[in-house]
């Protein structure tokens, strides 16, 4: 169980938009991403198509919007097919999607996450305490801080030793599926140039 912490916030580093330095961070930010050879625009979008694994046309869907906030906002109009044990893998879910956008965006997601070195990564919400951190007192955010947290680990283990992954595994749980088949390996984006130039 993951237990809500109180940051400073002249002491962490916070991110709550696309635009500014740590933009980058947040998922609305526009990726291309490959998973499958299918192209995805968003962290955001990959995460939430993950909630529909048995409808593909629900993926589709959300995968299909030009921005990343229209995603999130069609996977909530399907709430009700999202899979059973969302709340049980939706973290495991996010951090793969992360990595996925390490290895596939790392030469500008990785130096930005080594800058933040020394520091814990932050989202500063104003609603949000699960993923993020809102605001307490004058000069604190109190939250389960996820995203960030999740953000702290990879930068850790991947980013601060250099060491890039060749690949990132599919994870091990029931009905992994992009648009009706099992996800694979997802390899750094020039893996794909030749998907890209057809």
């Amino acid at each position: 169980m993951i237990e809500e912490k109180i940051y400073n916030i002249n002491e962490v580093i916070s991110f709550a938009k696309i635009t500014g330095e740590w933009g980058r961070f947040s998922n609305m930010f526009y990726n291309a991403l490959f998973v499958n050879e299918t192209f995805i625009p968003s962290v955001e979008a990959l995460y939430q198509s993950c909630k529909y694994p048995l409808y593909p046309e629900i993926q589709k869907e959300i995968i299909s919007q030009d921005n990343a906030m229209k995603a999130k906002h069609i996977s909530r109009k399907y709430s009700e097919f999202q899979r059973q044990d969302w709340d049980t893998v939706r973290y495991s879910i996010m951090r793969w999607s992360l990595m996925v956008k390490l290895i596939q965006d790392w030469d500008e997601f990785a130096p930005l996450l080594l800058k933040t070195r020394g520091y814990q990564i932050v989202e500063y919400s104003v609603k949000d305490d699960d993923w993020g951190a809102v605001p307490y007192g004058t000069s604190n955010l109190k939250g389960k801080n996820v995203l960030g947290r999740l953000l702290t680990d990879i930068r850790d283990e991947f980013v601060i030793p250099a060491n890039k992954p060749q690949f990132i595994p599919p994870l091990q749980i029931s009905s992994f599926q992009l648009y009706g088949t099992n996800i694979g390996r997802v390899y750094p984006s020039e893996y794909y140039d030749d998907f890209l130039m057809d």
